[in-house]
């Protein structure tokens, strides 16, 4: 019995968190659905796609304003991930018994509106769309796919080589259009890599603010500190552990260590 739904999904989670209020959240789907016992019901959001960056967490809120506590069906927690692959993790949530949407008073009027450790029931349809190589996303890719593009830009820049009559842009073209894992990088060895690299990153923010500390006991103007750099594909000093963008949209399967 689903009646009049509306869907809402989150502008932006703050530090993995998710706020209640009304105000962070944005309503992308709203039609009146009859009553549905034996089938899911499709909610079609063509005309207004909910899109995710790699990494990024949004809450997604299912509400009907139909009368009673039958609308929605969900579960009880069963497990810490409600669905997990390498794409898109469904976490467990709270099932809401207001008749009003992010409403605080439940149905029968007394008590919190909102039940902890529910769970999602029904099936999710999305697509991916892979992250295509250009020289600023190279950290991006795995160890095997940035060796291969600096071997094919060293070996441009050999005379004798075919590929030395081959401009820069032919070869920006050639790595654009070669999917991530044909060189046999995987998304775990990917998301080991990342880890090491934000555990590198802190490191250095560790380091620097232990030096500002330094400095300002000692009244001296604070200093960057030279972290290990390396040389770009385009040719560019780029330092090694900077980027922090979450691999070709394949999410964190665990925490950082």
């Amino acid at each position: 019995a689903l009646g009049p739904l509306t869907v809402w999904v989150t502008k932006e989670a703050v530090n993995g968190e998710i706020s209640m209020s009304k105000k962070h959240w944005t309503k992308v789907y709203e039609k009146t659905h009859k009553p549905s016992f034996a089938s899911y019901k499709e909610l079609e959001f063509a005309s207004n796609p909910v899109i995710m960056r790699p990494g990024q967490v949004r809450g997604m809120y299912i509400h009907s304003t139909l009368r009673g506590d039958e609308a929605i069906v969900y579960d009880n927690k069963q497990k810490q991930k409600t669905h997990d692959d390498s794409f898109i993790t469904i976490l467990p949530g709270r099932a809401h018994v207001s008749e009003r949407a992010f409403g605080s008073v439940p149905i029968w009027g007394w008590g919190s509106a909102w039940r902890d450790n529910r769970e999602f029931v029904g099936q999710i349809k999305y697509g991916a769309v892979y992250r295509l190589w250009n020289p600023s996303s190279n950290l991006s890719f795995g160890g095997n796919f940035r060796s291969a593009a600096r071997i094919l830009f060293l070996c441009q820049r050999r005379v004798e080589s075919p590929f030395s009559k081959l401009p820069d842009d032919c070869l920006f073209y050639i790595l654009n259009m070669m999917r991530w894992d044909w060189l046999d990088d995987t998304s775990c060895a990917m998301r080991r890599e990342q880890k090491r690299r934000r555990r590198l990153e802190r490191g250095r923010e560790q380091q620097l603010e232990q030096q500002r500390m330094v400095d300002a006991e000692r009244g001296a103007p604070a200093h960057a500190m030279e972290g290990d750099v390396e040389e770009d594909v385009s040719g560019e000093v780029v330092e090694e552990d900077r980027d922090t963008d979450a691999v070709l949209g394949v999410d964190d399967e665990e925490g950082d260590d």
